[in-house]
């Protein structure tokens, strides 16, 4: 019995994980609540979650220090992709509300560059709780990252959109499950994110680093010439 509830026992662990998984989204719901931190909560939460998909322990400690030591750089990107979505959402509910002529063939238009916007919407955060770039390689990359992969960049939308969805088309059964939203579903969605995407984002790391370190060699050997 002693076992059981000892630190290593498996329950105990189960438990520690559960919690975590907890607490992270609590913090994470919280952290969203002032629109302008929503970048570097969803940056915190991806590495988290990375950590839990490498089998790591992670909780509200290791969530609060991405979420401080990523705010600027989240921050300036989320605002610009707060600012891209807004202006996309405007136009839809104009050109719904037009007698334009032309109103279906514009809509069609429209969907595109929406579809590349939640494209790199899903995936930007997560590159930049894995890389060190400057503002305008995060969005290069999570364009190539996310065209790239396309099914798995598919199956991020569907987890990011998944609750919005469920509060428009049944706002009913949104609430009766609301507990979990609460309790659990941004983290589960941010390890399942990361189950996807983290060993090509360990590929992704160890290739650059590869060529950091080919650069450096190559500026030592002009440099000792």
């Amino acid at each position: 019995m002693k076992h059981i509830f000892s630190y290593d026992s498996k329950l105990m662990q189960f438990l520690s994980a559960t919690a975590d998984v907890f607490i992270v989204n609590i913090l994470y719901i919280l952290c969203c609540i002032p629109i302008v931190t929503v970048g570097a909560a969803r940056t915190a939460l991806h590495t988290v979650a990375a950590a839990w998909a490498g089998k790591e322990n992670a909780g509200a400690a290791e969530f609060l220090r991405a979420f401080k030591e990523g705010f600027s750089g989240s921050t300036r990107v989320w605002l610009t992709m707060l600012g891209i979505g807004l202006f996309l959402t405007m136009d839809f509910l104009l050109l719904s509300r037009s007698e334009l002529q032309m109103k279906n063939t514009l809509m069609y238009l429209i969907m595109v560059p929406t579809v590349f916007y939640l494209f790199c919407l899903s995936r930007i955060f997560e590159i930049i709780s894995w890389f060190a770039c400057s503002y305008a390689q995060y969005f290069r990359n999570a364009f190539f990252v996310s065209v790239a992969n396309p099914i798995t960049t598919i199956l991020h939308i569907v987890f990011l959109l998944f609750p919005a969805a469920a509060f428009f088309m049944r706002p009913d059964i949104f609430t009766i499950v609301g507990m979990f939203w609460v309790l659990a579903y941004f983290s589960l969605e941010g390890y399942l994110d990361a189950l996807l995407s983290k060993k090509m984002y360990e590929k992704l790391l160890k290739q650059t680093q590869t060529d950091a370190d080919f650069e450096e060699r190559n500026e030592t050997e002009h440099e000792t010439l």
